[in-house]
């Protein structure tokens, strides 16, 4: 499965998230955000060992459990040394945030999830072409077309289901009474600011109990 995957983005999240309401990053973290190409050097060496090893198969090309359970644990850590630099980085720091600012990455960034969704039928609605005679073997145009496609149904996707969701569920909160902070780092930020005001305030308006006389 790809629980792992989950796990290891959620701990990004959940340390970025830590951070933003005024706790120091931990060292290493730190230490690692403020060096992507260390941290991008430890994800092409994990990377390429996996590709120098011989995993034994069964069934013709599966992987044995032992290898596909080596594959699953080290692929994502390569993964997530890709990614660290990026969600750990200083804030407003460098170049990579710029690039991942700019209009065309927002909005990969705002269907992404969808995405997520959609490669793997993609993948193998294109490979049943291929077969069936439908398309051409070659890699070029598989690859071309799994991208139109994905990015298709993933924009489709994200305006007919994702948008409503998100709105219904910020008037939901809004009814409710619930905080409902605004996209983005800066209003995460400037709601637990709020909240930690709001806090105070209701702390120091408590009358003070009067002792039993």
């Amino acid at each position: 499965g790809y629980l792992d995957w989950f796990a290891l983005g959620m701990f990004l999240a959940v340390v970025v998230s830590w951070c933003r309401t005024g706790t120091r990053m931990p060292g290493p973290l730190r230490w690692l955000g403020e060096r992507p190409l260390i941290s991008w050097s430890f994800a092409a060496i994990i990377y390429w060992g996996i590709q120098q090893v011989r995993f034994p198969t069964i069934v013709g090309t599966l992987p044995t459990p032992l290898a596909a359970m080596t594959l699953t644990t080290f692929i994502p850590l390569a993964a997530a040394f890709v990614v660290a630099p990026i969600a750990l980085a200083p804030d407003g720091g460098g170049l990579i945030r710029r690039i991942l600012g700019s209009r065309p990455a927002v909005a990969i960034g705002t269907i992404s999830y969808g995405i997520y969704l959609w490669h793997l039928i993609a993948i193998r609605q294109t490979v049943t072409w291929i077969a069936d005679g439908v398309l051409p073997r070659s890699a070029a145009i598989q690859a071309g077309l799994v991208i139109a496609l994905t990015a298709i149904a993933a924009t489709v996707s994200y305006f007919l289901v994702e948008a409503p969701m998100m709105r219904w569920s910020a008037h939901f909160t809004r009814n409710r009474g619930l905080p409902s902070h605004g996209v983005g780092f800066r209003g995460r930020d400037r709601g637990s600011k709020e909240a930690r005001d709001e806090v105070r305030t209701g702390a120091a308006e408590v009358d003070p109990v009067e002792p039993n006389a």
